[in-house]
């Protein structure tokens, strides 16, 4: 039997391997024509074409120079292109990927130079009475204006070529930090903010219930450090609460020796500190204002970052295949950039490339200036931290997550033009939680609004990054934005506009995404005005923004209009998900551990089915003492399966047992362990509830236990996945216990409880299941601990119940006897419809 089982596994599998191949050779091409612009260098350029198990290059040497256009057939799919070569780094292609489907099966992708950024003139404060340099001339008459005049003599100021190439005063890049870290403070979050852009850095959390749950290292705060002449590294801000703070360091600075050990430059302040553990002290060896001092810090714990540069979450996912230097390019957050200015076409205009001025700094505000003497436009970005009031440090859900970002821009000139703008959102946003999530790490949402009702929509990070132009279906709907942002699991980040003026919003893919793992790709919002016409001198465009980062606690979302960004599944799901968490969180503050809490509620659920779970428990003992009489009826009517399942139902009934009455309790568990699922996934509080308080292992019920880190050990396959593309799946860097012993508690009860096969079928059936608990086992391999304790705790329950319940005794004359074979009017194995066929025989 086993040998026929195997067999039939191998023809199995040669079967779905040969239909594969027989699919990818008779599936329809679909052709790529590549247009090459006139003067581009061909010789050592590449094109390549690159897909999940397929990879075509086109050589561009091997093309006559006469040749603008060439054709490749590929098969159907989505294909990455890039250029490869060393003459390629200043080309460019017209398309970054191509998809073929059976409805479209031809592709254009242009092969060009790739075109120089335009580069804006930045002046510092110039005189306001000073005449800008695209002013008209003064002989011209009074009244006219830029955007009446013919085409081809528009001033300068609607050119974009008058943007380029102008000399300007360079204004120094400065980082300034407004808020505190320190949870008893006045402000939940502290903000940094770097001069390049206007941008935001970095927000961390002051909450002592948001730490970073990758970097277990010491935390002194984050520098902006420059490299020094001569050695070590200069500060360039420092965060208020900080224990670098604490110690008195300040701007300015020199750390010439951190720890004990030599600071070289200011990359080797991250490489040293990376050796250290909280509540460890250490001395910095400074230089200040020349002179040599030395400080002593006590290192916390990092607190969570729900902004920062994407350079850094790709240091804490070093297991994955992603290159060195991923996202070392990718903007900040928040980043400004005009997009009309009268007839001017300013898409290639970046002015998050540019440095702004610091004009205003304090403990809860900074403000930044941007000069365009060419275009006559002064940029103001206006932030405002939100401050605790009198006796909220405590509420855990006061609304102070929010910056107040003022946008002003201010004409400089007389001319009516019409002005607009973008702002891209948050960049950078946590992806803690990558190898066990099987969900989109930073998803894109959007509230449209009509009247007082919002449309909220959610689109994944996956789809986003795999179809960027595709998956937007809300680009063009006319409705106004109420808020935009970026989803992860635990927090959110948002824009909220507090003006009535016309928005549009987008996803936008920042970066590049890696194939298979798109779930990790940055993802922004991209809000576009849609212009304002100022006619002279003085006028404004003001439009305030919230922009909220925070947890994504239900009570506080609410306060800030965007409660629908926790999301609990489908409404009847997303019901049974409120209930249990509801009743969770009561437990919790009875007992004050969530691993007691998720005990008591497993039992609360078992008690409440009790009476169903103790039918299921007597059928299965029924089960077993019919087993006998069963496999006498199998024989007896081994041959005849109609007349075998009426004596079955016979015997069933005489003995007044339902074969799916013990499916009742399972169908009944299903929407609790999906409503539990659910809750888990997105309950902020799990997330850092330990299992065990004081103990490192199982330290986080919303992730798996994650008893020992194996990476360094463990062939890459385990880890990532993809061996051949086939079985095993990622298991990720870690050894978890309690998704093991779910499983084999599992296979226990199976073993245990499962009556003896009764016919050939159901022992293959029993089989079978032996090894789908193996496959179970690879499923919950990366499900949540927490999850996992309430599997545990109820098969533990089941294993007593059905231990503990007493057998019912047999009925008084009960009989036990072969019930007496079942007269059937037709059998497919019958004497009577032998002898019909004999008698026709003969008529015949």
């Amino acid at each position: 039997m086993q040998r026929n089982f195997a067999a039939f596994l191998v023809l199995s599998f040669g079967v779905l391997v040969g239909w594969m191949a027989l699919v990818n050779y008779l599936r329809p091409m679909g052709t790529l024509e590549l247009a090459i612009a006139e003067g581009v260098a061909r010789d050592g350029v590449k094109i390549v074409a690159k897909s999940p198990g397929n990879e075509i290059e086109i050589d561009l040497s091997t093309i006559a120079e006469d040749e603008s256009e060439v054709s490749r057939q590929l098969p159907i799919g989505e294909y990455e292109l890039t250029l490869d070569g060393d003459a390629a780094a200043g080309l460019a292609l017209s398309k970054p990927r191509v998809l073929f489907t059976k409805a479209n099966l031809l592709n254009r992708v242009e092969l060009a130079e790739r075109p120089q950024p335009k580069k804006v003139e930045v002046a510092e404060n110039p005189p306001r009475d000073k005449p800008p340099a695209d002013k008209p001339p003064a002989d011209k008459p009074p009244g006219d204006k830029p955007v009446d005049t013919p085409p081809g003599d528009e001033p300068p100021a609607d050119k974009p070529d008058a943007i380029v190439e102008a000399p300007a005063k360079k204004v120094a890049r400065q980082h300034v930090a407004i808020g505190s870290i320190d949870p008893d403070g006045a402000f939940r979050q502290l903000v940094t903010f770097d001069g390049r852009g206007a941008a935001v850095e970095r927000i961390e959390l002051a909450s002592h219930r948001y730490h970073d749950l990758e970097d277990d290292s010491g935390y002194l705060g984050h520098f902006a450090p420059t490299d020094a002449k001569g050695g070590g590294a200069v500060v360039g801000v420092v965060g208020v609460g900080t224990p670098a703070n604490a110690a008195g360091l300040k701007p300015g600075d020199t750390i010439v020796e951190l720890a004990g050990e030599k600071v070289e430059g200011a990359a080797s302040i991250e490489t040293i500190l990376a050796g250290t553990r909280p509540e460890e002290e250490i001395e910095l060896a400074i230089l200040r204002d020349g002179k040599p001092a030395t400080l002593s810090a006590t290192l916390v714990r990092h607190p969570m970052q729900i902004v920062r540069p994407e350079l850094e979450n790709r240091r804490h996912r070093q297991v994955s295949p992603e290159p060195s230097n991923r996202g070392a390019d990718d903007p900040l957050s928040f980043i400004l950039n005009l997009t009309k200015v009268g007839d001017a076409d300013l898409e290639d205009v970046d002015l998050g490339a540019e440095v702004w001025q610091v004009a205003a700094h304090d403990e809860s505000s900074a403000e930044f200036h941007l000069t365009l003497e060419k275009l006559g436009l002064r940029v103001t970005k206006r932030y405002e931290l939100a401050k605790l009031d009198n006796g909220e440090n405590g509420h855990a859900d006061a609304r102070a997550y929010h910056l107040k970002l003022k946008v002003t821009i201010e004409q400089l000139v007389d001319a009516e033009r019409k002005i607009a703008y973008r702002l891209d959102g948050p960049t950078g946003m946590p992806t803690e939680g990558w190898w066990y999530s099987r969900m989109g790490m930073r998803d894109y949402f959007v509230g449209l609004k009509e009247d007082e009702v919002v449309d909220y929509h959610l689109t994944q990070c996956v789809a986003i990054a795999k179809r960027p132009d595709e998956n937007d279906g809300i680009r063009n709907d006319p409705r106004n934005i109420a808020f935009a942002g970026v989803n992860s699991q635990y927090f959110a980040s948002a824009i909220i506009p507090l003006h009535d003026d016309q928005l549009m919003s987008r996803p936008i893919v920042v970066g590049k995404p890696i194939e298979g793992y798109e779930n990790l790709t940055n993802i922004t919002c991209r809000l576009t005005t849609q212009g304002k016409t100022l006619s002279k001198a003085g006028e404004t465009i003001e439009h305030e923004y919230e922009l909220f980062a925070g947890p994504k606690r239900p009570t506080l979302l609410t306060e800030y209009g965007i409660g629908q960004t926790v999301d609990y599944g489908w409404w009847a799901w997303a019901w049974i998900a409120k209930v249990l968490q509801g009743v969770l969180h009561t437990f919790y503050a009875v007992v004050g551990n969530y691993g007691l809490a998720i005990l008591m509620l497993t039992v609360m659920v078992r008690l409440i089915m009790f009476p169903l779970s103790r039918k299921q428990v007597l059928g299965a003992m029924k089960m077993q003492e019919l087993q006998p009489e069963m496999k006498r009826i199998n024989e007896t009517y081994k041959k005849d399966l109609e007349a075998r399942n009426r004596a079955l139902s016979q015997l069933f009934r005489k003995h007044n047992y339902h074969p799916l009455a013990g499916c009742l309790p399972i169908f009944i568990q299903l929407p609790i362990f999906i409503g539990l699922y659910n809750s888990l996934w997105v309950d902020i509080e799990l997330r850092q509830a330990p299992l065990i308080p004081g103990l490192a292992w199982c330290s986080n019920l919303s992730a798996p236990d994650m008893l020992h880190d194996w990476s360094r050990w463990m062939p890459d396959f385990v880890i990532n996945g993809g061996l051949f593309s086939m079985l095993p799946p990622a298991m990720g860097p870690f050894l978890n216990v309690l998704p093991i012993l779910t499983v084999a508690l599992m296979i226990v009860q199976q073993k245990m409880f499962t009556p003896p096969p009764t016919n050939e079928q159901a022992e293959m059936q029993q089989k079978i299941m032996k090894y789908m608990m193996v496959i179970m086992c690879f499923l919950f391999y990366k499900v949540a601990s927490g999850l996992c304790l309430y599997f545990i705790c109820s098969s533990t329950w089941g294993l007593a119940e059905r231990k503990l319940m007493p057998k019912p005794a047999p009925k008084e004359g009960e009989a036990t006897a072969l019930p007496p074979p079942v007269k059937t009017k037709s059998s497919s194995n019958g004497s009577a419809s032998k002898n019909k066929n004999k008698k026709r025989q003969k008529g015949r």
